[in-house]
């Protein structure tokens, strides 16, 4: 039981660092160039 958990965990981390790492490698309009120009353009609140 207890090693079912932690290859779920490092399965979890692992796909995580994964989706990051390919973000940042090929950033798409989807994720993280819109994000960043939405945020740009939008006045700062507060």
């Amino acid at each position: 039981m207890m090693a079912a958990i932690i290859i779920c965990l490092l399965v979890l981390f692992g796909a995580l660092l994964a989706g990051k790492m390919l973000m940042d490698l090929y950033p798409r309009p989807l994720f993280g160039a819109s994000r960043k120009e939405t945020d740009d353009d939008m006045p700062p609140k507060g």
